[in-house]
């Protein structure tokens, strides 16, 4: 069951409700970077609303709605604001925009968070983090565990620099046990090189040999921009989030 509070533009206020969600998400039995993830992201939901939605006015509230269970963190944060336009926000992964330092936070929610929405009018973010179940390593060290109906495999960073084969190895590693939707999760890459692109293409072609389906995720400023100036998304989709990765990949199987 959901619970609803109220609370006024302060930031005690604030900061209070903040350590009594993230008590209860440790209280939970979700592991230090869940709660981490869930703490930066609360964070900064709060804070905008806070800041941008109600421009610090005391007179005005802020409405929380959050929901932790065993294996899932639902949050929502609405301001009384006048929204925004979303489909507007400026990414920060884009030309001068990485050198500012605003505008970053939807960015940095969308990266800790398994899935982040906003309503019509943009005074509402809802804030999704899925439990990991079932995390494995593979023989290569990288990690995958089972999302819904794909599997998603994280990129570490060590690993993937020192042999950017074990890429293509470990995403075949998945299609051959039968886990044909697959996500590759970028989001602990600063960087990526030609071997590593190479190797996610031959992955995506081998999965859709199979009729399956392999998206990018979640990928950092910098691999975001090699990976468009490669041109790599006009054959493999990229999306901000693993859950708008998942609606696509079942979407690709529906019309199938």
């Amino acid at each position: 069951m959901s619970t609803r509070v109220s609370i006024s533009s302060d930031l005690s206020e604030i900061y209070s409700l903040e350590d009594r969600i993230i008590l209860e998400v440790g209280n939970s039995g979700y592991d230090e970077s869940s709660v981490f993830a869930v703490r930066l992201a609360l964070d900064e939901a709060l804070i905008n609303a806070y800041r941008h939605g109600n421009c610090e006015d005391r007179e005005k509230q802020i409405q929380v709605e959050y929901e932790i269970t065993r294996q899932q963190v639902s949050v929502a944060v609405e301001d009384e604001g006048e929204g925004f336009n979303k489909k507007g926000l400026p990414d920060p992964r884009r030309g001068a925009r990485l050198m500012e330092q605003s505008g970053r936070g939807v960015f940095l929610i969308r990266q800790f968070m398994s899935s982040v929405r906003f309503n019509e009018k943009g005074n509402r973010i809802e804030l999704l983090l899925d439990r990991k179940p079932n995390l494995n390593v593979n023989s290569h060290g990288l990690a995958h565990w089972t999302c819904e109906s794909a599997e998603v495999l994280e990129l570490d960073p060590g690993p993937v620099e020192r042999s950017p084969g074990i890429v293509f190895d470990s995403i075949m590693g998945l299609l051959d046990n039968g886990r044909t939707q697959i996500l590759v999760d970028l989001r602990f890459l600063n960087r990526i090189g030609s071997a590593v692109l190479g190797s996610l293409v031959g992955g995506a072609r081998e999965a859709e040999s199979r009729g399956g389906r392999l998206v990018l995720v979640r990928p950092q400023p910098d691999v975001d921009r090699v990976v468009r100036a490669s041109s790599l998304d006009l054959i493999i989709n990229v999306y901000a989030d693993i859950k708008i990765g998942l609606e696509n990949i079942r979407q690709t199987v529906n019309q199938d």
